[in-house]
């Protein structure tokens, strides 16, 4: 099983798997694109979420509601286009983050029509100096939850009643001096979870080694590639995985592919 998959703008890896110029992919049709992981703030119309997606040939996305979006409208949108859309859970809730508490999402599942959980942030570093991000956004401050803590058990188990995999934002790179700290108590949350399955999203900041290192011990754990949009890419330690001409790097290839 390839323990890769696309989020945000999906185009991006997809066009460099295909200019591999690899045997794999000769004869072969279009590798279906799903958008495994995208965020819809509300300031434009339900509509345009089709015309995005087929303008970028992506066939399925997973999206959550973020910012001002109407969580419930947007459910009942995708009810409408089940075929396509797959609606998640807002996790980005004020009360989980600065509480630790996690009943305003658990509501929020027992309303129905969602199909998954967006990222969970166990560790998102200070984004405060950031230019443009909206004040509604989860932005400003470093933002952790216990990985051990009650609040997390209890969204695993809800992920495990539902089918539905567990997406933990940890950026382990821009963690600095806690990221063994914190790559302990995950790789023990997947071990005391084993029929969970956890997308590492972002790739964790994590380079090549480390992530073959997890998938080689963990069964569980799969990688969800993003596009960085932010200028300070290689200062806030997001991982790239190809080189300055655009081509994927030989061990990321060897690894996905």
């Amino acid at each position: 099983m390839n323990r890769f998959h696309l989020r945000g703008i999906a185009v991006a890896l997809h066009a460099a798997l295909l200019a591999l110029g690899s045997p794999i992919f000769a004869d072969e049709p279009p590798i279906p694109l799903i958008d495994a992981h995208n965020q819809f703030d509300g300031t434009f119309r339900h509509d345009d979420i089709l015309r995005f997606m087929d303008s970028y040939g992506i066939g399925r996305m997973i999206l959550a509601p973020a910012a001002k979006a109407d969580d419930r409208a947007l459910v009942e949108f995708g009810a409408q286009h089940a075929d396509r859309l797959t609606v998640a859970v807002r996790t980005k809730d004020r009360r989980l983050i600065r509480d630790a508490n996690p009943q305003g999402i658990v509501a929020e599942v027992q309303k129905g029509g969602y199909g998954a959980f967006e990222e969970l942030l166990l560790w998102h570093g200070d984004k405060s100096d950031r230019k443009g991000v909206a004040e509604s956004q989860v932005s400003g401050g470093e933002i952790t939850l216990d990985i051990d803590g009650p609040a997390v058990r209890v969204l695993v188990d809800i992920a495990r009643r539902q089918n539905w995999p567990m997406i933990p934002h940890i950026e382990f790179a821009a963690a600095g001096a806690k990221s063994a700290e914190l790559m302990t108590q995950f790789e023990a949350l997947l071990t005391a979870n084993r029929d969970v399955p956890f997308g590492l999203i972002h790739l964790g900041q994590l380079d090549e080694p480390k992530a073959r290192r997890l998938i080689e011990l963990h069964p569980n754990v799969f990688f969800l590639v993003s596009q960085a949009t932010d200028p300070r890419t290689a200062s806030i330690g997001m991982t790239t995985i190809f080189n300055a001409q655009g081509v994927l790097n030989r061990d990321w290839q060897a690894l996905i592919v």
